[in-house]
């Protein structure tokens, strides 16, 4: 029972820590964002660098040529046997 309790606890610290770091980030960025306004510059990008953004799945689908089966001998004679 004591190492269930144990764990429990050193979860809830963790989450608190995660709320707390999420909270600071938020809050310098809102002061980063208030410091560009009033400096005239366009505000920077509240999520992050492009750069580490994920990659968008449709727009890599879209690079790749679709294939149809329009026209079956296109890819070379079929034999029958």
């Amino acid at each position: 029972m004591a190492q269930k309790k144990s764990r429990q606890t050193f979860e809830k610290l963790k989450r608190e820590q995660a709320v707390k770091e999420k909270r600071a980030l938020k809050q310098e960025r809102k002061k980063a964002a208030k410091l560009a306004k009033a400096l005239g510059e366009p505000p920077a990008d509240p999520y992050g660098d492009a750069e580490d953004a994920e990659p968008d799945v449709d727009a890599a689908d879209a690079e790749q040529p679709e294939q149809s089966d329009a026209e079956p001998g296109a890819n070379g004679p079929l034999t029958t046997g």
